[in-house]
């Protein structure tokens, strides 16, 4: 999965995504062959956020059932300097089918 991961990422550009936990929308402004970049709309936080492509291989990699994932599993597994975005990429990893929220 993880060498396919990164083309479902991609297709994601131009779309308007909401976070799971608080429905905040974001956009997916921007993906190459490394980064995502995606910008929140209406936040105290303006402006551009980005995550790499090693970070959705890496959790990828884990091979989890779509039910296993959750915020605080993707704040402990991606790198710190990423941490702070895990609301956005638990998004876009159930936008493209490889998670989805538990209830």
């Amino acid at each position: 999965m993880t060498s396919k991961i990164w083309e479902r990422v991609k297709a994601l550009e131009g779309k308007t995504l909401r976070t799971v936990s608080r429905g905040h929308l974001f956009d997916i402004t921007k993906v190459d062959d490394e980064v995502i970049h995606y910008d929140p709309q209406g936040t105290k936080r303006p402006g551009s956020h980005s995550s790499y492509r090693t970070t959705f291989e890496q959790l990828a990699a884990l091979n989890l059932k779509p039910t296993e994932w959750s915020l605080q599993r993707i704040k402990e597994t991606v790198p710190q300097s990423e941490a702070f975005c895990a609301s956005y990429i638990f998004a876009i990893l159930c936008e493209i089918g490889v998670a989805r929220p538990t209830i």
